[in-house]
């Protein structure tokens, strides 16, 4: 394999994971608490301005503590989104994202999250394992999404009281100076190759 091959490999790969499949499935896991996977970075806490780059839009109730109408995710001491009836969130990124997580509390049935062209309710909204969508407020799970390909938007909804979350993380998709460094690893590791390559058959 010569350099220009590998060079050309690694560009279409690049080009692969960059645009992803269109409509790909989605994976939704969930874990105990409130973490931050590896390799994710909160880009909107509610405590602050979403970070650069991101922007939130529609109409939407914040709180922090427990009231009867919103009820704090278990631990949560800061501010968190508490969606109402017909309340809705959009975040919005503008390098995009492959995966995003928040943490939420208290699942119920009229919980709703879109993205890519898909809607999760309830219990699919957490993925797996399998939580029971019945309102139980003891409940505080990180609900990761895995896209399958570069989303720019995701919007949570809820048609009941309440739909409560915090802490957005995200994977952002890597800047173009970072493909660059990935493609030239590339390219160098193909060189050397064909360099012992050339060293052997001298030999």
């Amino acid at each position: 394999m010569n350099l220009k091959t590998v060079l050309i490999s690694a560009v279409a790969v690049a080009a692969a994971v960059a645009a992803g499949p269109a409509g790909a499935a989605i994976v939704v896991t969930n874990a105990l608490g409130d973490v931050l996977n590896p390799g994710f970075t909160y880009v909107d806490t509610f405590d602050s301005p979403a970070v650069s780059g991101y922007s939130e839009s529609g109409a939407f109730s914040e709180f922090t503590g427990s009231f009867s109408n919103s009820a704090a995710p278990p631990g949560d001491a800061t501010k968190y989104v508490g969606l109402q009836t017909g309340e809705s969130f959009t975040l919005h990124s503008n390098a995009g994202f492959t995966a995003f997580s928040f943490y939420m509390g208290s699942p119920d049935d009229y919980n709703h999250i879109t993205v890519d062209g898909q809607t999760f309710s309830g219990s699919a909204l957490m993925g797996i394992p399998i939580i029971p969508a019945d309102g139980n407020q003891s409940v505080g799970r990180t609900v990761t999404y895995h896209l399958g390909s570069v989303q720019h938007d995701v919007t949570f909804s809820s048609t009941g009281v309440a739909f409560e979350f915090d802490n957005i993380a995200v994977a952002a998709v890597p800047e173009p100076a970072t493909w660059g460094l990935m493609i030239g690893g590339f390219g160098l590791a193909g060189a050397s190759l064909r360099r012992r390559r050339a060293v052997a058959a001298a030999a």
